[in-house]
């Protein structure tokens, strides 16, 4: 068989390019369409309405949270720098059983206390809290007056999960990547990221309740980007929170697809979409308590969704009673929290926490050296007590622990995930575009759902003999095929037919990447964040492909219990689809287990993109 020729043919009969971004953006645009339908308000009750079932949806997406307000917070001042105009203390505070979270406190000298305080989040830098840009907006904000708590994020800071003691940099660089690889166990595991980052942000909240300077009628929040994500997740949760003014974050699901930008782990919500919950919910949710949008007119997250959740929810402030609640402050910038957006929202929390207004310049603003900031001595908290744990270990010891459904209870779970969206296509096309000369070998292709035309090779060594069959589903379709060439040409040898087939965006279908320095798996990561807002994943999507394909077989071929080959991740695809397939078989090389991805915490992440279906490690070991 010449699988290198295999590995470059063109499908006939319909165009696969792109078919995937193509099926995800279709849905997308659908759900948008159906919720701006019903998104209608014309009472002050239908507001509040909609706050509370926002409230509610929200809530269920993201999940369990691990906060616990009952667990002893241990916080320490570890240091303090006093300034002529502010001190600066230094914290380290428990978040949950081993997990550390690290922050700075600027106090402004000269301020009546008890005084308001801001909870910062930052955005996705490396070095957290100290960031130089971070340091300048938590001294502005707080020279209006205002005790302001900037916080590390988990992987930021002197949070790194995966830094080992001794060496020189982390084995994981970068703060997007450490967080969205603890968060993928957890998502394995049913948890999202985002109520993790939650837990810490109200375990912060917790902190200033207990200061003495703090008048904890009077906190609010603010944050930029990864930080705006988190301080608009804290809004509609926790109703300690009294104003908000989440940056260059809020605008909307349509636009974010738009604009083919994709998502951090903890941004992305599982069925929120699908629910009817947008970024308008966002603010929805806090009315009519005071809210600041902080945003810059050359974003990644599109102004021009900010715009419009601005103008919905202006319409919703107004049915309360309180139009002047809601502001927006728009700078000219690339993504960043800048120095006007930070005196804005110092301005914005002194007055409607009834301070004195202050003209704060932001020329010069002061910046300390990232090690004069540090909270810990070592510069990491998992180097710095010896029960610190990475995250990465928390989520193993969370799975760890975690009750294992039964037999009954775990096929329903699988069927539940395999069906999210909707069951597989049952009208289905087999069509043979292109034969070979010996009748070895047949170009086909098949429908496996709405608009999803999947393509591959049927091979035999015998043809016109009716054989079983075996269906070949290749982590890259159908480009990996010389790759396997050995355990084809075994299968067939065998006495079987072999069906070789291209799944829904996998190899010659792939979608583009989004960036030229990618790796070619993360060209799924936005089609898989995009899924996941709508209660789908690309896991789930493949799978119902090869149960699609399996029905072909059993239709075309007679054979009703085909064997699947899945080599690697594919293995994955395969233990779904077969929950849906009484008889079916899969037999593997080389297979990706859940349980090692969990095993390891250096596992190869770029394979996360199409496994990564809320609760898989509940159902498949």
């Amino acid at each position: 068989m010449n699988y290198e020729y295999y590995a470059k043919i063109e499908p006939y009969l319909a165009t696969v390019n792109n078919q995937l971004t193509r099926h995800v953006d279709r849905r997308t645009a659908e759900a948008v369409a159906n919720n701006e339908r019903t998104r209608r308000v014309s009472s002050k009750r239908e507001v509040e309405r909609r706050a509370a079932a926002a409230r509610s949806t929200f809530a269920s997406s993201i999940g369990p949270s691990p906060y616990n307000a009952a667990l002893p917070l241990n916080a320490k001042v570890t240091g303090i720098i006093v300034e002529e105009e502010m001190t600066i203390e230094k914290v380290v505070f428990l978040s949950r059983p081993h997990i550390y979270v690290t922050a700075t406190v600027y106090i402004p000298h000269g301020i009546d206390l008890p005084a308001p305080a801001i909870l910062f989040q930052p955005g996705h830098s490396d070095i957290g809290k100290a960031y130089p840009q971070y340091q300048q907006v938590a001294r502005t904000i707080a020279a209006h007056g205002l005790i302001v708590m900037l916080m590390d994020p988990p992987g930021q800071g002197e949070r790194r999960n995966y830094w080992e003691k001794g060496e020189e940099k982390p084995r994981v660089p970068g703060a997007v990547p450490d967080h969205g690889r603890f968060g993928s166990l957890f998502y394995l595991a049913g948890r999202t990221p985002a109520a993790y980052f939650l837990a810490d942000a109200m375990r912060a909240v917790d902190y200033l309740m207990t200061r003495p300077d703090v008048d904890f009628n009077r906190i609010g929040a603010t944050g930029s980007s990864g930080g705006g994500t988190m301080t608009s997740v804290l809004a509609v949760l926790d109703p300690r929170i009294k104003a908000a003014a989440p940056g260059t974050f809020i605008t909307t699901r349509d636009a974010i697809t738009t604009a083919a930008m994709g998502q951090d782990i903890e941004q992305m919500w599982p069925y929120t979409l699908a629910d009817g919950f947008d970024h308008h919910e966002l603010i929805t949710a806090f009315c009519p308590k005071p809210y600041l949008i902080l945003a810059v007119d050359s974003d990644a997250f599109p102004i021009d969704g900010t715009q419009e959740v601005y103008d919905y929810a202006k319409e919703c402030y107004r049915l309360a009673g309180k139009p002047d609640n809601l502001r927006m402050f728009v700078d000219r910038s690339l993504h960043k929290f800048t120095l006007p957006l930070a005196k804005a929202a110092g301005q914005f929390f002194a007055e409607v926490f009834g301070l004195p207004a202050r003209d704060v310049p932001i020329e010069k603003v002061p910046v300390l050296e990232e090690s004069e900031l540090l909270s810990t001595a070592s510069g990491q908290v998992v180097w710095e007590y010896p029960d610190a744990w990475p995250m990465w270990r928390e989520a193993q010891e969370y799975l760890k622990n975690l009750y294992k459904p039964g037999k009954e209870v775990r096929d329903r779970g699988l069927l539940r995930l395999l069906n999210a969206y909707s069951a597989p296509a049952n009208t289905l096309n087999f069509r043979t575009s292109a034969t070979g000369s010996d009748g070895r070998e047949r170009y086909v292709m098949w429908v496996t759902g709405k608009n999803l035309p999947v393509f591959g090779v049927l091979l035999t060594e015998k043809p016109g003999e009716v054989q079983p069959v075996t269906v070949a589903v290749l982590p890259n379709g159908l480009q990996d095929a010389p790759a396997y060439a050995a355990e084809i040409d075994a299968i067939l040898a065998s006495g079987r037919t072999v069906l070789l087939a291209n799944l829904t965006g996998r190899g010659l279908a792939k979608p583009p990447k989004m960036r030229e320095t990618d790796s070619e798996q993360r060209a799924y990561f936005k089609a898989e964040a995009d899924l996941i807002f709508l209660g789908d994943s690309l896991c789930a999507l493949l799978a119902r492909d090869i149960v699609g394909t399996c029905r072909v077989v059993a239709e075309e071929l007679g054979d009703k219990t085909p064997e699947i080959f899945a080599p690697r991740e594919a293995a994955i695809w395969a233990h779904l689809a077969a929950a849906a397939l009484p008889g079916v078989t899969v037999t593997s090389k080389d297979e990706v287990t859940l349980a090692s991805i969990f095993e390891d915490p250096y596992y190869d992440h770029d394979i996360i993109y199409s496994i990564r279906a809320l609760g898989l490690a509940l159902y498949l070991k």
